[in-house]
């Protein structure tokens, strides 16, 4: 099934916040707003550009937006209001998380998973350059277009290899990592809001999933 992006409103899920506050979820939900449905059933956007999207486009209309998921490319836009949510290692990321799990800032993980790939999404990288490496040279040079500029004065035969013999599958998987976020959502963000009592099918759903407290509260 296409994997689609649900979005839920809470008012004090994990901080208090005077407005209320989005949620993306990029896996199969019980319920996704119509519009966003239609978005990635028909117009065939991927999950993670409907999440760049609404992150960029909406983050000045919530207090705090939170990703939940795992995907290291989402990293890409956390910053100010906006935190990542791995629900499976219950973490929550803002920039500091982000740098002291990866080695670099939000800003550089596009430029990193282009260095490093990411198998889980058939991003080849550049062979050779693995994540201390990588993350070594974003520390030194910020971006990839830099260390493409300074590459004549690399030492060492893997790091030279690597951009001599695989820098087109750095670009490549550049071009991969990045999401896209002007796709027209259609709708304003209070639209979306969605609003249900908790039925058997949803408790039923819940307990395939292995949310024995949520079913607790329902």
């Amino acid at each position: 099934p296409t994997t689609m992006a649900m979005i839920l409103f809470s008012q004090n899920l994990l901080r208090p916040m005077a407005t209320k506050t989005i949620f993306f979820w990029p896996f199969q939900p019980v319920a996704t707003h119509p519009m966003l449905s239609m978005l990635l059933r028909k117009q065939k956007f991927e999950a993670d550009d409907i999440i760049g999207s609404a992150c960029v486009q909406w983050k000045d209309q919530f207090d705090e937006i939170y990703i939940a998921s795992g995907d290291k490319d989402l990293m890409q836009f956390i910053g100010d209001n906006i935190y990542m949510l791995d629900t499976m290692k219950e973490k929550l990321y803002g920039r500091d998380e982000v740098y002291e799990k990866m080695g670099v800032w939000p800003e550089q993980i596009v430029d990193y998973l282009s260095m490093v790939g990411d198998s889980s999404d058939n991003i080849p990288g550049m062979k050779g350059i693995g994540a201390k490496g990588a993350a070594k040279l974003l520390n030194e040079h910020q971006t990839l277009d830099k260390c493409i500029e300074v590459k004549g004065e690399f030492k060492g035969k893997k790091l030279t290899t690597a951009f001599s013999e695989y820098l087109d599958d750095g670009l490549l998987s550049r071009d991969l990592v990045k999401i896209i976020t002007d796709v027209d959502l259609r709708v304003k963000p209070m639209d979306t809001e969605y609003s249900f009592y908790p039925s058997e099918e949803l408790i039923q759903y819940l307990k395939g999933l292995g949310f024995k407290s949520a079913i607790k509260k329902a």
